[in-house]
């Protein structure tokens, strides 16, 4: 029985000096952030970031190459920030891109491509975020003569906010 009542009194003592703990807060507005980025198609990238807000916008670039093929990507994203959280941000927008193919038997190939869809931000410290992105890919271009399709597209990202 005494030993009940030393572990009552002891938890009771830890609750009571326990302080709450607090989210972090997203990047604050006018902040610009450094970063990479991993698409599901396997281009690994640069992306530097303007938060401006209520929305924010990434400038991305990325480079992919092996077995007589490398690929050049370029592109540009606006995000409109439909829900904040504590950590965490929901916003709808996309990108455009362009790609050049260069390949070792045929000659090089230039899509321009839309990317529409969503994207979640969770700031695991004020100024550290990671995200996630999800949606369709439509594009075009001159691989094997002009070509029109659609595909699920998804990344992955890590911002550092200055």
């Amino acid at each position: 029985m005494k030993h009940a009542r030393i572990f009552t009194s002891l938890t009771i003592a830890v609750l009571a000096m326990a302080t709450p703990a607090f989210a972090q807060e997203s990047a604050p507005a006018g902040s610009y952030g450094v970063g990479i980025a991993q698409s599901t198609g396997g281009v690994t990238g640069l992306e530097l970031t303007y938060d401006a807000g209520p929305w924010y916008a990434s400038a991305l670039t990325g480079l992919r190459g092996g077995n007589g093929e490398s690929r050049i990507d370029f592109g540009g994203e606006a995000w409109w920030k439909v829900h904040r959280g504590a950590s965490a941000d929901f916003a709808l927008g996309g990108g455009l891109g362009i790609d050049r193919y260069d390949r070792r038997d045929s000659p090089a190939a230039v899509i321009f491509g839309v990317d529409l869809g969503f994207k979640i931000r969770v700031f695991v410290t004020p100024n550290v975020a990671v995200g996630a992105f999800g949606g369709l890919a439509i594009a075009a271009g001159d691989a094997d003569g002009f070509e029109l399709g659609g595909e699920p597209i998804g990344a992955f990202s890590l911002t550092y906010f200055f």
